[in-house]
């Protein structure tokens, strides 16, 4: 007996083209959720909210994951992974 473990299926150039098209058009709604969300909050709060506002936010995201996934692991998988991105966007911008 031998555990060998099998090779990857080879990866289909379609379903490939088609995952990049929706991670594109997913990525765009994003940027325009948050510019329209930055918008309503700059227009509907004073500078005393920033720390509130960032609060809501962050709780409301996790609450979100939290009813979607209903597996507090793959919650916090995906918020480090959120959270790295926009670490990387931000270390990025800054060079």
């Amino acid at each position: 007996m031998t555990d060998k473990t099998p090779a990857p299926p080879e990866a289909d150039p379609e379903m490939a083209k088609n995952v990049a098209t929706i991670r594109r058009g997913v990525e765009a709604r994003v940027a325009d959720i948050k510019r329209d969300l930055a918008q309503w909050i700059d227009e509907t709060t004073s500078s005393a909210d920033h720390t509130p506002v960032s609060i809501v936010l962050l709780e409301t995201a996790i609450d979100r994951y939290l009813a979607i996934y209903e597996n507090a692991a793959d919650v916090s998988d995906s918020i480090q992974a959120v959270f790295r991105r926009v670490v990387r966007k931000r270390a990025g911008s800054l060079q």
